[in-house]
């Protein structure tokens, strides 16, 4: 299988005029939360992408999050039949993930990924990582 995964963390995805997208509050490799046992976060999104060259037949897609101590979020699409048009030699399929409330416990982290046709198809990871952690 031809492809590959990356997903965006943030805060809020909102959408623009002209079908673009806002990522508000994006993280890059960890989320730090204060010193506690654990921390809410109100909202929290993730963005998960499956990228795959164009004329590489699939016929399931699940996009999966895995959350510390709570169930999987997946959304599945079956009997995938896409025809891109002549000018697109790649082509990118995009789950959004909305959790509200999401309680998080430092040493824990968030991971992603695809399956495709049951192969796994790895995303990426954030880590929650307490303030008390970082260097001074």
């Amino acid at each position: 299988m031809t492809g590959f995964a990356y997903t965006i963390f943030c805060d809020d995805v909102r959408q623009e005029i002209n079908n673009k997208q806002s990522f508000i509050g994006t993280y890059g490799q960890d989320i730090v939360v204060p010193d506690k046992e654990q921390f809410t976060l109100l909202k929290f999104f993730i963005v998960l992408n499956y990228c795959v060259t164009k004329g590489v037949p699939f016929k399931e897609i699940e996009f999966v999050v895995e959350l510390p101590d709570q169930d999987d979020i997946r959304l599945r699409a079956d009997d995938v039949n896409i025809v891109p048009d002549d000018n697109t030699s790649r082509l990118r399929f995009s789950a959004v993930f909305g959790v509200n409330n999401l309680v998080v416990k430092p040493g824990t982290r968030i991971m992603t990924y695809v399956l495709v046709d049951g192969v796994k198809v790895e995303g990426d990871k954030i880590h929650i990582k307490s303030s008390g952690d970082l260097p001074q």
